[in-house]
């Protein structure tokens, strides 16, 4: 009987062993401790591209942003507002961030006229860039 019941055991130990390896359970664990929480989130929604977690970080940070920030995101991905988004707070009325905006057009004065999708959203003037990534304040017009 005691040596079924640890044959039992191997078995179960051996399947578990398997289940854990084929998962990158070590791997993932081993990643977890050693690589911080803003460089991970970073790898998997990138800096400037994706979901833009990198330049939405920095921004939030450079400029000490105690509201929401409206984030227009030109690839199809889920928005990425959700990244900082206080449920306590109202949106910024002036501010707002684009990511994955390939071809903005600014004049002389330094002024862009916004669209997403079929709506014009106003005159913006740019605060800040890297790449493709912009941080925008609404100029009145």
């Amino acid at each position: 009987m005691k040596l079924l019941q640890k044959k039992a055991n191997l078995i179960s130990l051996l399947v578990l062993l398997v289940f854990l390896t084929a998962n990158n359970f070590f791997y993932n664990f081993y990643y977890t401790l050693k690589v911080s929480y803003s460089k991970r989130m970073n790898f998997h929604y990138g800096y400037c591209d994706r979901s833009g977690y990198g330049f939405i970080k920095y921004i939030n940070e450079k400029y000490n942003l105690k509201k929401n920030i409206k984030i227009l995101n030109f690839v199809q991905k889920p928005s990425s507002e959700w990244f900082f988004y206080n449920s306590n707070e109202n949106y910024y009325s002036n501010k707002i961030i684009l990511l994955n905006k390939n071809n903005l057009f600014v004049d002389m004065d330094g002024i862009s006229k916004i669209n997403f999708g079929d709506k014009a959203q106003g005159n913006y003037k740019v605060i800040e860039n890297y790449q493709n990534c912009f941080f925008l304040e609404k100029i009145n017009d």
